[in-house]
Parts: structure tokens; C-alpha cells; sequence
């Protein structure tokens, strides 16, 4: 019994390898921290009440993305970021943050991952929102996702 359990637990884990790179790139989790550790070790910012120029650390972890093979035996994802405050008020652009090129190479193919980002509040206060573009450059997927913060 045990052996056909494992047996069928190999085989849903590959059929959902095979298919994540077709379902649409989904940012799971986006949060601001004070600190982050590692993949789903972080400490989550308990408001999202920040002081003007305060240093920000924006979590995101990801799924439904593709990973590919490399001639050297690694599996590598490549993403792009845009990262956007916008005022609440009237869903101006203030400022743009862009990272054409975020590397990941792995021994073994993920099947979820995170990237942080270090921000810096605006300097006026006021509400505000911090929307993150995210692009799967193998999977040619886009995932977006915003975060309320208030400046004071």
C-alpha cells in the first residue's frame, strides 16, 4: 500500500511540474517585512504604516512559472519587475522602479519560488500604493499585485 501511495505521489508531482508553466503566473503572497530569512521565513511589517525615506522590504512568492534546463544540468528562471508607487488619491505614478533581469538557477526544478525587494517609502506623506509588475521571461507570463502603505 505504502509503495503505491509513493508511486502515485511521483506521478502527481511530475504532472504538476508539466503543468505549471501553462497556468497563469500567480504572485501568492505579497507582503511587506522587516525581515526576511528565506522562502516563507519571513517577519511581516505589522502595519503598513511607514515613516517618509523608511527602508521597505517587499516579499513575493510566485507559482505557475517555467523553469528550463540547462546544458550544465541546472534548471533556470528568469523574471523582470517593475515596481510602482502610485498615490491613492488619484493613481499617479510617482516613481518606477525597473529590474530587467532577475536570475535563479537551481539543482533541482522549483516548483514555487520568492524575491524580495529593498524599497524606500516616498518622502511625502499621504496614502499611497505599491503595485509590482512581475514577468516570467521563459514563460512569457505577467503577474500583478498591489499593496496598500501610508506615509506619516
Amino acid at each position: 500500500r505504502r509503495d503505491d501511495v509513493t508511486e502515485t505521489l511521483n506521478h502527481l508531482r511530475t504532472a504538476g511540474r508539466r503543468l505549471q508553466p501553462l497556468a497563469a503566473l500567480e504572485i501568492q503572497r505579497l507582503m511587506f517585512c522587516s525581515r526576511i530569512d528565506g522562502f516563507g521565513r519571513v517577519a511581516q511589517f505589522p502595519t503598513a504604516d511607514f515613516e517618509p525615506g523608511q527602508r521597505i522590504l517587499l516579499y513575493a512568492g510566485l507559482r505557475n512559472f517555467r523553469s528550463e534546463l540547462t546544458p550544465e544540468g541546472t534548471f533556470r528562471t528568469e523574471f523582470a519587475a517593475d515596481i510602482e508607487f502610485r498615490r491613492a488619491e488619484d493613481d499617479e505614478s510617482i516613481e518606477t522602479i525597473r529590474l530587467p533581469q532577475i536570475l535563479d538557477e537551481c539543482d533541482e526544478e522549483r516548483t514555487d519560488y520568492y524575491q524580495s525587494f529593498e524599497l524606500t517609502a516616498p518622502a511625502l506623506e499621504g496614502d499611497y500604493v505599491v503595485r509590482i509588475t512581475l514577468r516570467d521571461m521563459q514563460g512569457n507570463q505577467t503577474a500583478t499585485s498591489e499593496l496598500e502603505l501610508s506615509i506619516h
